[in-house]
């Protein structure tokens, strides 16, 4: 009978959203920066041994991959009747994401205490939240006006609802069923899709893929 371990993990993500041009990214135009932000994760995991060394990894798992980035820019605008005046927009951009996680990983397993990690992780997406906040400065000939904004949404016209990745890390776990585990995790799809302009546009203009580091901590409770 072959051994299988369960057990339970939860720990800390730093999710950066990587941003790349599309092919019909205008020319000269200014790609937008990556994006980063800390997240959680939390769930299970069973081990499934295969061999002496080789295990197979199903975990299932709660992962927060949200972002945020900082706003503060400045643009010219010329008027025929109004002249040229700047705008100065300083505020912050979140995005609260939420994914059901699936990595299904196979464990090579040199020791009983150490196991390298490696394959493909199915994502689900199960929420999305768009916030922006700041204010907004306009100058105008020497005279500055200020006013403030907010933006609350869920709209999710043009995100991926799968998020398909792989997935490589290692894991180390002591005798008494504790473990400590780190991985990353890159996406092969895009965020946002490739048909359709939304929160994110379309890959036509720019590709959004997303990289997780994860630190987990975690303990094994039922051995076999």
């Amino acid at each position: 009978m072959a051994q299988m371990n369960i057990g339970a993990k939860a720990g800390l993500n730093y999710n950066i959203w990587g941003v790349a041009e599309g092919d019909q990214f205008p020319s000269g135009a200014e790609k937008p920066d990556s994006e980063s932000g800390i997240g959680f994760h939390l769930g299970g995991y069973a081990e499934i041994g295969l061999s002496d060394n080789l295990a197979f990894r199903p975990e299932l798992l709660y992962s927060a991959r949200g972002v945020k980035s900082d706003v503060d820019e400045t643009e010219t605008f010329a008027d025929p009747l109004l002249g040229t005046y700047t705008i100065t927009t300083k505020g912050e951009d979140v995005i609260k994401a939420g994914y059901l996680e699936v990595p299904l990983l196979l464990a090579y397993k040199p020791s009983d205490a150490f196991g390298i990690h490696f394959g493909p992780v199915l994502g689900f997406r199960m929420g999305w939240n768009y916030s922006s906040e700041g204010t907004a400065s306009t100058n105008l000939n020497g005279q500055v006006s200020e006013q403030t904004y907010s933006i609350d949404s869920s709209d999710d016209t043009g995100v991926n609802g799968l998020d398909l990745g792989l997935a490589a890390g290692f894991a180390y776990e002591l005798e008494s069923g504790l473990n400590f585990g780190l991985r990353y995790a890159r996406s092969l799809t895009t965020t946002n899709d490739d048909s359709q302009n939304g929160a994110l546009g379309s890959t036509d203009f720019v590709k959004v893929n997303q990289n997780i580091f994860q630190l987990s901590l975690g303990y094994t409770f039922m051995k076999n």
